[in-house]
């Protein structure tokens, strides 16, 4: 699906990946577009503490740890941030259009052991 950003109310219908790690650490995300056609992506980190469930609404502000500084019709975009131990994240990739849709694929680089939970569609 193509949510779209935040702002928009169909951003959880982005692909979603938790991300976990066993100690404080850094993660690096990279994102990279598989179509001819560039589309302008971004990416995006929400932070949902101990929960272990998708984001189901749009985020609030505060609970964005961290984005792409600007969306790019690049191949490729990247997004660095920190993980605390034991504590998630919701990886989301996006477009910045709403019903944009893609292939992409995405790769996910921690210092520490993690773990990351793909979220579907009927979850």
């Amino acid at each position: 699906n193509a949510g779209g950003t935040p702002n928009q109310d169909t951003f959880p219908g982005n692909p979603q990946y938790r991300i976990t790690a066993s100690e404080d650490c850094s993660c690096s995300v990279v994102l990279t577009q598989k179509n001819i056609k560039l589309d302008y992506i971004g990416i995006y980190a929400i932070s949902i503490g101990s929960s272990n469930t998708k984001l189901k609404s749009k985020p609030r502000s505060r609970d964005i740890c961290a984005k792409v500084k600007n969306f790019s019709n690049s191949k490729n975009c990247t997004l660095e941030f920190d993980l605390k131990r034991n504590e998630s994240v919701i990886v989301i990739p996006c477009t910045y259009e709403v019903n944009t849709e893609g292939s992409f694929n995405i790769m996910i680089f921690v210092e520490k052991d993690f773990s990351v939970k793909i979220y579907n569609e009927q979850e």
